[in-house]
């Protein structure tokens, strides 16, 4: 989330389109951190592990909230580091505006999702979405978001539930 704050901490937003983009990504930053990173999975498996001590606010959800964050932060620190890398650095000095580093930061967040994304839930989400994939191309983040966050439900409830199994 670093990421974030070296964009928005940029000293002057040259246009109106830059402001509208930098608080855009303000609005959205909770959003994504919960949707396009492991944060669901490792929370969801802490939530069930939690349950199976059957103790409902031992760790208090705070402390489950803030583990899932900083192990997220752990997970997700290479890919913020090209994210920094190949839109943050160049916007900061001038290289690039908003909508370019936005675009530039989609590429390295994309391609974890999709590493860790089953391809056939990918499949079932173009379906719905009506959104025919070509091979070799990226997958368009409209079917891409909903298919890792899917995929991380999936794995999070198998790993909780293999974790929670001896104390049942």
């Amino acid at each position: 989330m670093d990421a974030a704050g070296a964009l928005l901490a940029h000293q002057s937003l040259s246009s109106p389109v830059d402001l509208l983009g930098a608080l855009f990504i303000v609005a959205v930053l909770p959003v994504l951190a919960v949707s396009m990173t492991s944060f669901t999975r490792i929370i969801v498996v802490l939530g069930l592990l939690r349950a199976s001590f059957g103790t409902a606010a031992l760790p208090p959800t705070p402390v489950l909230v803030a583990l899932a964050l900083m192990l997220s932060a752990a997970i997700m620190a290479p890919t913020l580091s090209a994210i920094s890398q190949q839109a943050i650095v160049p916007y900061q000095a001038h290289q690039i505006r908003v909508s370019q580093a936005i675009e530039r930061a989609e590429r390295p967040l994309s391609s974890f999702m999709a590493r860790q994304t089953r391809s056939n839930e990918i499949r079932a989400f173009a379906r719905i979405a009506r959104v025919q994939l070509v091979t070799g191309q990226p997958v368009p983040i409209v079917v891409l978001v909903p298919a890792f966050l899917t995929s991380e439900l999936r794995a999070a409830f198998a790993m909780g539930f293999a974790l929670a199994l001896p104390f049942a």
